[in-house]
C-alpha cells in the first residue's frame, strides 16, 4: 500500500499565487473596475464645493437612480476598499513571483557552474534569458506600484482651485503656489505640481468708497467677512449656464450684480455690465457697461472695477510620478526583451527543423537513359 504524504498547504497557497491565472484574473477585474470608473463620474475629496456640484450634476444625469448608484460605490471605485484590495493582491502576486523568478533563475546560474554549461550551444543561456526578462517585467510592476502608493500616501489634488489677477495662490498645507501669468491665459507654478485648466472667464477686482473717499465693506456671501476689495471670478452656473456674481455693500444698502456684456445677446465688446440695486426694495438704482477700468457713481457711492480674468484649475502633486514612469520604462523593457527574445528562440527553432528536414529526406534514386 502506498502512503501519500500530506501536502504542504502553505506550498499550495504559493503555487496558486504564483499562478498565471491567479494574476490574469485580478488583473482583469481590476481593468473592469477601472472601466466602470472611466465610464461613471467619481466624486472629488477634499472640496465640498466642488463635492456639491458634482452631485448635482449626477443627480441631474441619473436622476432617482443616482443615489442607488451612490450607495453602490458606483461614484467612489477607485477610493473603495475593494479596489485598493485589488491593488493589494496584485502587488502581492507579483512579489512572489518576482522572489519565484529569481530563485529560478539562482539555481540555474549554480547548476550551470556546477556542470560547466557553457552559454553558446549549452542550455542555460535561453532559459535565464527567459527568467531575467521576466524579473525585469515584474521589477518594473512593482516600480509603478510602488510609485502609485507613494503618490497615495504623500500626494494630494485640489479642484475647482480659482486664480484670479497677478495673486498668488499658495496651497493649504504645502509651500506650493499657483498663479496667473501677465497674459491672464496660462498658468505659472513650482515644481512638482500637475496643473489643468478647468475653467478660463471673465471676473473683476471691486473697491467701493462713499462721499468722504472712505473705503467700504464689501460682501460676496451672507457669511463671508466684510472686506475693502473683493476679486469677483464670474463663474459659469452649471445649472443655468449663466456667468454672474452678486456683491453687497451693506454700509450703502447696495446689492451690485456683474456678468460679461456678452449675457445681454447683442454684439459685446468683452466689458461687463454692472447693475445696482438698492436694497432691501431690490430697485434697480444704477446700469452701466464698463471695460478694463472704470469707476462707476451710484448716487453718493464711487464703484471701482478693474478686469481681471479668472482660471479654475485643478491642481495635483504625484511624489510618485517619477518612480512610476521608471517603473514603466523598465516593463516596457523586460516585455520588449522578452519578445524579441522569444522572436529569436522560434526563428531558431525553424532553421534547425528545417535542417533537420534536409538531413532526413531520402535520396532519389538515378534514372536509367535506357530505353
Amino acid at each position: 500500500m502506498v502512503v501519500r504524504s500530506p501536502r504542504d498547504p502553505w506550498r499550495v497557497v504559493w503555487q496558486a499565487a504564483v499562478y498565471d491565472g491567479t494574476l490574469a484574473l485580478i488583473l482583469f477585474t481590476t481593468a473592469a473596475a477601472l472601466a466602470v470608473a472611466a465610464w461613471f463620474p467619481q466624486m472629488p475629496r477634499g472640496d465640498s464645493v466642488a463635492y456639491a456640484r458634482q452631485l448635482s450634476s449626477l443627480q441631474a444625469r441619473f436622476g432617482n437612480a443616482a443615489r442607488m448608484m451612490q450607495s453602490f460605490g458606483l461614484f467612489d471605485i477607485t477610493r473603495s476598499w475593494g479596489f485598493r484590495s485589488l491593488v493589494a493582491l496584485i502587488a502581492v502576486c507579483v512579489v512572489l513571483r518576482t522572489i519565484e523568478l529569481g530563485g529560478r533563475l539562482l539555481n540555474r546560474t549554480a547548476s550551470s557552474t556546477e556542470n560547466e554549461v557553457p552559454n553558446e550551444g549549452g542550455s542555460f543561456w535561453p532559459g535565464a534569458a527567459s527568467d531575467l526578462f521576466s524579473l525585469l517585467s515584474h521589477a518594473g510592476v512593482l516600480l509603478l506600484l510602488s510609485g502609485v502608493v507613494v503618490s497615495q500616501l504623500w500626494g494630494w489634488h485640489r479642484s475647482a482651485l480659482i486664480v484670479q489677477g497677478d495673486a498668488w495662490v499658495v496651497l493649504p498645507g504645502s509651500d506650493t503656489w499657483v498663479a496667473l501669468n501677465a497674459d491672464g491665459r496660462s498658468v505659472a507654478h513650482s515644481s512638482g505640481l500637475r496643473v489643468q485648466a478647468e475653467d478660463w472667464g471673465p471676473g473683476a477686482i471691486v473697491r467701493a468708497t462713499d462721499g468722504a473717499g472712505r473705503s467700504l465693506s464689501l460682501q460676496q456671501n451672507p457669511g463671508a467677512e466684510p472686506a475693502p476689495e473683493l476679486a469677483v471670478p464670474l463663474v459659469q452656473d452649471p445649472d443655468l449656464g449663466t456667468r454672474d456674481a452678486l456683491l453687497a455693500i451693506p454700509q450703502a444698502q447696495l446689492i451690485v450684480r456683474l456678468l460679461p456684456e456678452a449675457e445681454l445677446g447683442s454684439e459685446s465688446t468683452g466689458g461687463l455690465l454692472v447693475q445696482a440695486y438698492r436694497s432691501p426694495s431690490g430697485e434697480l438704482v444704477a446700469e452701466a457697461v464698463v471695460g478694463e477700468k472704470a469707476a462707476l457713481e451710484i448716487g453718493d457711492v464711487t464703484l471701482e472695477i478693474v478686469s481681471s480674468p479668472y482660471a479654475r484649475l485643478a491642481v495635483t502633486h504625484s511624489p510618485g510620478a517619477g518612480l512610476s514612469a521608471a517603473g514603466v520604462l523598465v516593463l516596457l523593457g523586460g516585455v520588449l526583451a522578452t519578445a524579441g527574445q522569444r522572436a529569436l528562440q522560434d526563428r531558431e527553432r525553424t532553421a534547425m527543423e528545417a535542417e533537420l528536414g534536409e538531413d532526413t529526406q531520402p535520396a532519389q534514386p538515378a534514372q536509367s537513359g535506357e530505353a
